[in-house]
């Protein structure tokens, strides 16, 4: 037959378990079901970092370059410059890479720093310099007008 607890403690030790058990159950079942997700992500992460392999043909140059992302975190003149002549530079090409791997938002992580960056950036060049801090610093002291 079966062992069914008698005393006081044992009932009390027979709950606590069941409770532990079952938890410890329901997160494996959770990390299981987990699996096919994360392989998904980390398929997605390999292909956006293989995308190019070693090498860039103008071509995909000029698509990167055109990309909505790109053209939401560039200011208007460096749009119309790539336009010209395609570029993109080393952070640009990171945060193209984060957004394709879901794991930033233009929205939610970079417009809020390209916000500030702006309000930074007196002569709007999309450079910070010591010019610009300098010119801040003078607003400040100037207060308003």
């Amino acid at each position: 037959g079966d062992l069914v607890p008698t005393t006081p403690a044992a009932k009390l030790f027979v709950a606590f378990y069941i409770i532990l058990a079952f938890s410890a159950l329901a997160a494996a079942i959770t990390s299981m079901a987990a699996f096919p997700l994360e392989k998904r992500r980390l398929r997605k992460i390999a292909q956006t970092l293989d995308q190019f392999g070693q090498s860039l043909d103008a071509e995909e140059l000029a698509q990167l370059t055109g990309c909505e992302v790109l053209r939401q975190i560039r200011t208007d003149k460096q749009v119309r410059n790539s336009l010209q002549d395609a570029y993109i530079d080393r952070i640009e090409f990171v945060v193209w890479q984060l957004v394709k791997q879901g794991k930033i938002s233009v929205e939610q992580d970079v417009q809020p720093c390209l916000h500030i960056f702006d309000k930074l950036d007196a002569d709007g060049s999309a450079t910070l310099t010591q010019a610009d801090i300098d010119e801040i610093m003078n607003d400040a002291n100037r207060g308003p007008s």
